[in-house]
């Protein structure tokens, strides 16, 4: 909601290019914590996964979908002329901060498992 409203209603990211980084950032602890909550809840149908295995995996998973998400930006472009991807620079940073994002998503799903125990 806050991109939707923030790109289209606003043009923020046009505005200011440097919301791109959190937002990227937020969306990587965001995934992470996603799809780990994911596959802790599969576990009837996938059987139990060492929580190490299952963040390994989903870390794995969310960097897979954002290249898969800077694909499909680059695709648009080049096939509807929409200018979602705005160069090298611009897929490179997004993936980049995505994956940090992702990491300190790992990080915190670590930090809070070992509290519990």
């Amino acid at each position: 909601m806050f991109w939707a409203t923030a790109a289209k209603g606003f043009n923020a990211y046009i505005l200011y290019p440097w919301l791109d980084i959190p937002t990227h950032f937020a969306g990587g602890i965001a995934g992470v914590y996603f799809l780990d909550t994911a596959l802790v809840n599969l576990r009837g149908m996938l059987g139990p996964i060492h929580p190490a295995l299952r963040l390994l995996l989903s870390f794995g998973l969310l960097a897979t979908a954002a290249i898969g998400w800077e694909f499909l930006e680059y695709l648009s472009d080049f096939a509807l002329g929409s200018h979602l991807n705005l160069g090298v620079t611009d897929t490179l940073s997004d993936l980049f901060f995505g994956l940090v994002g992702a990491a300190l998503g790992v990080v915190i799903r670590c930090g809070r498992r070992r509290r519990r125990h």
